[in-house]
């Protein structure tokens, strides 16, 4: 028999963690700011952690072995004792996104960015593949830890509300892939650039590794 609560909590604490993953102060936001907060979220959900991040803490997301990990110790603390390489400081909303703000020197760092584009593939490659952007939303990810469990559905709850709010909630992933690339090659032209070239992504990509 399958237990509905396996990590044993009482229910009330169970409800008490529920509510405080729930978002606040969501709002109504462009095609490609609600693209940004999804990934972004997304990839810091695919973190281990095995605590309940607040909203307004800084925290820190590190790289090793084909992982990640979020921690609240910065690089500086842990000096040579560092569980990964260092991606950049991160922080949890109030509507339950996340921010995260990379290190400068990103560029010296092959490895994370070789594994930055193989999540933005699988990224695209979902988006591309769905109906339309909420059944993407990770409203009930059973297979993910407590703590990002009830994190991940905060994300659904919060996205699905700005996409309604945007009049987006009926839009296909064709059509999103179509605002990603527009928005992309206006980039492009406001720096005087080529147009970056469209993904042509590999299979999908799981964004919630298996703990």
């Amino acid at each position: 028999m399958k237990h509905a609560n396996p990590q044993g909590k009482g229910q009330v604490t169970v409800l008490s963690d529920w509510a405080g993953a729930q978002p606040t102060a969501v709002s109504k936001k462009s095609p490609h700011m609600l693209l940004a907060d999804y990934f972004t979220s997304l990839l810091i959900l695919s973190a281990d952690f095995g605590f309940q991040p607040r909203a307004g803490v800084a925290y820190h997301l590190y790289h090793s072995d084909q992982r990640w990990q979020l921690s609240l110790v910065s690089p500086q603390e842990w000096g040579e004792k560092a569980p990964g390489v260092f991606l950049g400081k991160c922080e949890l909303l109030k509507d339950m996104t996340w921010s995260l703000a990379l290190r400068d020197d990103l560029a010296d760092e092959p490895g994370l960015l070789d594994s930055l584009r193989q999540l933005h593939e699988g990224f695209i490659a979902q988006l591309g593949e769905a109906e339309c952007l909420e059944d993407t939303l990770p409203f009930y990810a059973a297979e993910l830890p407590y703590y990002r469990r009830l994190l991940a559905a905060g994300l659904a709850s919060s996205l699905s509300q700005s996409l309604s709010l945007a009049g987006l909630d009926k839009a296909s992933g064709q059509q999103w892939l179509g605002k990603l690339l527009s928005a992309t090659h206006a980039a492009d032209d406001a720096a005087h650039d080529p147009p970056t070239q469209e993904y042509s992504p590999a299979p999908g990509l799981a964004f919630f590794p298996s703990s």
